[in-house]
């Protein structure tokens, strides 16, 4: 055993979890390090415990309790180490650490209000644990043919639909009306409909990794925590009577970081938002769930969750994708071009004007230097023949790792499209690509 994965099973030592802690213990008997890492671990569970005991009268149990407390000292450990939060992968235990570390450490509502906020995210995430399957139907504020992040104040909500069975191999089917992303286990499929698709490998997200984890009731709960726990938003919790029975209702508030202005509120992991999780105060579980974008001018919902089926029989029909037999696949991977430095060497502004010169001139072997996979007829039809108008200064944005070119151009049609052609060039054969906007 070495030191990373001695430290991996601190916790659970702890605690006295582990089934085998032989080699915990040979590790921690000739490595002082990971020993003198132990003795820190314990002696800041003492402290927390001692600074829990006097502060009120807690509603979790005992034996949760213990658990929030050891597995928080743990991840203020590993807060001073790192010097950072991993937000994502957090176990039952780590949902309840969170809990104890917004109880005391973080500013804001009623030492109340938290802890009973916790507590019911907490147990939320406990109930549904080990589930086989999920299904959601939700509503989302968003174009139907586009990124499934995507959303707009302004935008008509769009039906989307989450199916994901758990275990080995993980399957899931995530759908609104343009597009659909199917995981059968073995390979990641997603129709952009009516024909360009895009594969991966099992487990591949796309843009719908968010929506995937949703169906994750158990980690998007301890999601909310850790983002509480990095202290990134308020919570606090009420109880309400919904068509007669008793419900739990947490809100969550969440400030996207290291988010460029251009980019703010136009994903929902880039906005400013509310989370409004609701549980049936008797079960536990999680029943439904909405997102409030605190848009410039008022707050809009941009999500709901409506409906949430645990463990439904999900037929093997669901992770099978039929495709048009014209369909069009793009190349995430783009392979080198013999030229390859004359076009990696490009500016991004000089990327938009070539690209649409091609398109206007209707040289689709030039335009698909840039296009990631083929130009379908479909795709010739739109674009080709398009007059340019103009051009602005590209600029960037957080978190994309790419460019943004200003453009205005006339179609063929007569349409005029004005808005901001994303471009990158971080793949492989480190050459520009484009990525949306049109």
């Amino acid at each position: 055993m070495n030191c990373p994965q001695c430290q991996e099973q601190l916790v659970e030592y702890l605690e006295g979890t582990l089934e085998d802690a032989t080699q915990v213990e040979a590790h921690l008997r000739q490595c002082a390090s990971c020993r003198a890492e132990f003795d820190t671990l314990q002696n800041l569970c003492g402290s927390l415990k001692n600074t829990f005991q006097p502060a009120q009268k807690a509603t979790l149990d005992g034996a949760v309790m213990n658990r929030i407390v050891t597995e928080q000292a743990a991840q203020l450990r590993r807060l001073k180490m790192r010097k950072r939060i991993q937000l994502f992968g957090a176990g039952a235990a780590a949902v309840a650490a969170a809990a104890c570390f917004i109880l005391f450490v973080l500013p804001g509502a009623t030492p109340d209000q938290r802890a009973l906020a916790a507590e019911a995210l907490a147990k939320g995430a406990e109930e549904t644990k080990g589930l086989k399957s999920v299904h959601l139907k939700c509503r989302m504020r968003t174009l139907p043919q586009d990124n499934f992040s995507l959303i707009g104040e302004t935008y008509d909500f769009a039906g989307v639909e989450i199916w994901r069975q758990f275990g080995d191999p993980a399957k899931y089917r995530i759908e609104k009306p343009g597009r659909v992303l199917v995981c059968d286990g073995k390979a990641t499929v997603m129709l952009m409909k009516p024909n360009t698709a895009v594969k991966g490998p099992a487990g591949a997200n796309f843009d719908a990794g968010w929506l995937r984890d949703l169906a994750a009731t158990d980690r998007v709960l301890s999601e909310q925590l850790r983002e509480s726990f990095a202290g990134n938003g308020d919570m606090s919790l009420k109880n309400e009577t919904i068509e007669g029975k008793p419900k739990q209702v947490v809100s969550v508030e969440i400030k996207a970081t290291d988010v460029g202005d251009y980019m703010r509120n136009q994903f929902l992991m880039t906005s400013d938002t509310r989370r409004v999780f609701q549980f049936d105060a008797a079960t536990k579980r999680l029943e439904q769930m909405r997102i409030i974008l605190h848009a410039k001018a008022q707050d809009v919902l941009v999500f709901e969750a409506t409906v949430i089926d645990y463990d439904p029989e999900l037929p093997a029909s669901l992770f099978a994708l039929e495709l048009p037999e014209d369909v069009a696949w793009l190349d995430e991977k783009p392979a080198p071009l013999p030229d390859n430095a004359k076009y990696s060497g490009m500016t991004p502004k000089q990327v938009a004007e070539t690209f649409f010169n091609a398109c206007a001139k209707e040289d689709w072997d030039e335009a698909e230097k840039f296009f990631p996979g083929k130009m379908d007829k479909r795709v010739r039809e739109f674009l080709g023949g398009l007059k340019v108008v103009s051009l602005g200064e590209a600029f960037q944005s957080k978190p994309y790792r790419g460019w943004f070119v200003p453009y205005e151009f006339i179609l063929k049609s007569g349409e005029t499209r004005k808005f901001n052609l994303a471009v990158r060039k971080d793949n492989p054969a480190k050459r520009w690509t484009v990525d949306g906007g049109i």
